[in-house]
């Protein structure tokens, strides 16, 4: 597979839980039009952003076009994720994700299992409990 681009992690930003939203605004817009997040939590976000950048919705409204603009640039090429220092990190964070994965299916089929509200004793995918 040929890359024409690489991203290079260059740090790793600790954010409140709006600023997430905002920062990946086109997703949160999305979860809004399909009715996941409310109105208020929508107003809300764009409030915040105004309050932490000290700016009138104009400018939001500005950097939201200019950063869908970027996105739809860079979403053209095919990227490369260096991820620098962390990479050590990120493998970490990969091994945890697949045990938690596993002990989360784990927890889920013997839920089912032992739930009586499940027709004829079905696990979680649909088997038959024996």
């Amino acid at each position: 597979m040929n890359f024409a681009e690489t991203s290079v992690l260059l740090r790793v930003e600790i954010v409140c839980v709006d600023c997430h939203d905002i920062h990946h605004w086109a997703r949160t817009t999305k979860l809004f039009e399909a009715g996941k997040i409310t109105a208020e939590r929508y107003r809300n976000l764009r409030k915040h952003f105004r309050v932490v950048n000290g700016c009138r919705q104009e400018v939001f409204d500005d950097h939201f076009l200019q950063s869908a603009r970027v996105w739809e640039e860079r979403s053209k090429k095919r990227w490369k994720i260096d991820w620098g220092e962390f990479a050590s990190l990120v493998e970490e964070a990969k091994a945890a994700r697949s045990v938690w994965g596993a002990l989360s299916w784990a927890c889920h089929v013997r839920t089912a299992i032992c739930r009586p509200d499940l027709e004829g004793g079905e696990t979680v995918d649909g088997r038959a409990s024996t």
